[in-house]
């Protein structure tokens, strides 16, 4: 699901399948500094730490009119601040062996500082100028500009974005989040070095910051980190509070039709989901395992194993901060766009109807509990995972929960969750691209067609 992982961009958003997944660990300390906590997971084993931040307010709290500042305005923070213009600031960080990385989700700036334990306190520096002192200078600014404008150029071509755009588009209507965080061309045209500023200056504020961290830290050493990274941030940022209208998907199914011309169709569907704080949220989690989880799940099984209509499908829960939803996706022929997503609506009313087998289920724990150490491949993960038990307010020993929680899940569970998660009669379907034999479908277009 190459796009549809851009929804909820930030890693900490990405995780809260990958929670279930990690291994017991040592306990997770608090640090306060800075006026703000971090959660720390210390291990000495290498020389390296990593620090994940997340500030909340987004790309959905652009004004219409500004579409995509908040992802220019993220790219633009490392590309030069305080004294160090962009090769300057470049240079310096790669004399640090250090990495800064920061993106702009929907719902919030996100953010990983990775370095050498010798060098992290020089890197946090660092950071603390991209955050508050970052000089979003001309030729940085229009390079940017030139490239995101080109890039949408570029995917006016691509199905795949077009039916993702046209999927959003409907289910969010007049909300946030219908925008796009990458922008339109007209927008992306008017950004100036003032918006940009503005940006920061309503958004950045620690009281909107978490922060998680991990690696070949002590307290006190993470401590002098936070204080060089946040402690120049303002204590509450000049924008207010970060809160979204509320949203809910239509109460009806949808079949949406983006024609264009393409060899092939791009399919995305989906419809709501379940919080991470709902209390059937780990079964509904299992399910997703079972359905589009990848090899072995159902709508793999069924769609190519079975009849070889698609290379890769798969589905996934996506929480963003006003609503949960699960969406999919996949790409077939012109010719099989229709039976690929009479398949899909087939298992989706199978599931909803049937729920799982007691084999399925059994497979999926097995899974979600046998995977681990893939979820933590770097110290960087660790932060990032830690970064998301705190967004989703996940107690701090919940690392050494996750197995058992996993397996309490039980097949009257999965069942009865899978009639409410699998609710075909809030079935939104997308399709870009030039398929026969979809008669009925509504025609749709997206934003980027009225440029």
């Amino acid at each position: 699901m190459i796009r549809l992982k851009t929804l909820a961009a930030s890693a900490a958003a990405a995780c809260f399948c990958a929670i279930a997944l990690l291994p017991a660990q040592a306990d997770v300390a608090v640090v306060k500094a800075a006026g703000v906590d971090a959660w720390l997971e210390s291990d000495g084993t290498v020389p390296v730490a990593a620090i994940a931040f997340r500030i909340e307010g987004g790309a959905a709290f652009d004004p219409p009119a500004l579409q995509g500042r908040a992802r220019m305005a993220a790219t633009l923070l490392t590309e030069g601040a305080g004294p160090y213009d962009a090769a300057a600031f470049k240079k310096k960080l790669a004399d640090l062996s250090a990495s800064i990385e920061i993106q702009a989700t929907q719902d919030a700036v996100v953010g990983n500082l990775y370095a050498l334990t010798d060098t992290i306190e020089e890197a946090a520096e660092l950071l603390g100028l991209a955050l508050t002192e970052p000089r979003f200078d001309p030729d940085p600014l229009e390079r940017a500009r030139a490239s995101y404008i080109s890039s949408l150029e570029r995917m006016r071509s691509e199905p795949s974005r077009k039916a993702y755009r046209a999927w959003l588009e409907t289910a969010f209507a007049n909300h946030p989040y219908a925008r796009s965080t990458r922008g339109l061309k007209s927008t992306l045209a008017v950004i100036q070095r003032e918006d940009l500023t503005a940006f920061t200056q309503e958004r950045f504020g620690r009281d909107r910051l978490i922060v998680a961290a991990a690696g070949d830290l002590t307290d006190a050493k993470l401590a002098r980190v936070m204080e060089l990274a946040f402690g120049s941030l303002p204590e509450v940022a000049e924008g207010g509070p970060a809160d979204l209208p509320a949203v809910s998907l239509p109460e009806q199914p949808l079949r949406l039709l983006a024609s264009m011309p393409a060899p092939q169709s791009t399919i995305v569907f989906g419809g709501p989901g379940i919080r991470r704080i709902d209390p059937d949220w780990r079964a509904a989690t299992v399910l997703m395992q079972i359905m589009g989880g990848g090899f072995g799940a159902r709508l793999m099984e069924e769609v190519r194993e079975k009849r070889g209509l698609v290379y890769g499908i798969g589905a996934d829960l996506n929480e963003l901060d006003a609503v949960p939803i699960v969406i999919g996706t996949a790409a077939t022929a012109n010719s099989t766009v229709a039976e690929t997503v009479a398949v899909v609506e087939a298992e989706w009313a199978r599931m909803a109807k049937e729920g799982p087998t007691a084999d399925e289920l059994s497979d999926a724990k097995a899974y979600l509990t046998g995977s681990l150490p893939l979820a933590l491949d770097s110290t960087t993960a660790i932060a990032d995972t830690l970064l998301a038990m705190r967004r989703f307010d996940l107690p701090k020993d919940y690392l050494d929960q996750r197995a058992s929680l996993i397996e309490a899940v039980t097949l009257q569970d999965v069942q009865r969750v899978s009639k409410r998660l699998f609710d075909t009669g809030r079935f939104m379907v997308a399709v870009a691209g030039a398929p026969e034999k979809l008669e009925g479908w509504k025609p749709t277009t997206v934003a980027d067609d009225k440029e």
